[in-house]
């Protein structure tokens, strides 16, 4: 697994954490401080996904799978997400196909794949 270690800092604020991006261009950025969604980095932390256009993902634990933001909310956090979780979750993000390979299925829908999830299970 190729990535890139990216401290976070905003203006002069630097925050406890860390952003990886994978060769599939897909990110993961994990945070753990004081105004994040977590309990300051004890047992859990705060972990955004995002794909190479930066469109933001959310984990569904029930599905066990990376889905689209709920309907009307642009960026989404994971919160409160344990130290096993998060390793599931980095492992299922730089296990996500390329660009081109996404592409590709777009194409195949005409549309954007992100909202074709219903027909996506139907086809399986």
């Amino acid at each position: 697994m190729s990535a890139y270690w990216q401290e976070i800092q905003d203006g002069n604020q630097a925050w406890p954490g860390f952003m990886l991006t994978f060769q599939n261009n897909w990110s993961v950025s994990v945070q753990w401080g004081e105004y994040h969604y977590c309990d300051g980095g004890k047992t859990s932390a705060e972990v955004a996904i995002w794909d190479w256009k930066g469109d933001w993902y959310r984990y569904s634990q029930s599905e066990g799978t990376l889905c689209p933001p709920y309907e009307g909310q642009g960026t989404v956090v994971n919160n409160r997400v344990s130290p096993d979780d998060l390793a599931f979750l980095i492992s299922t993000v730089a296990s996500q196909k390329r660009e081109e390979d996404w592409y590709e299925k777009r194409k195949t829908f005409n549309g954007d794949v992100r909202n074709n999830s219903e027909h996506t299970k139907k086809q399986q």
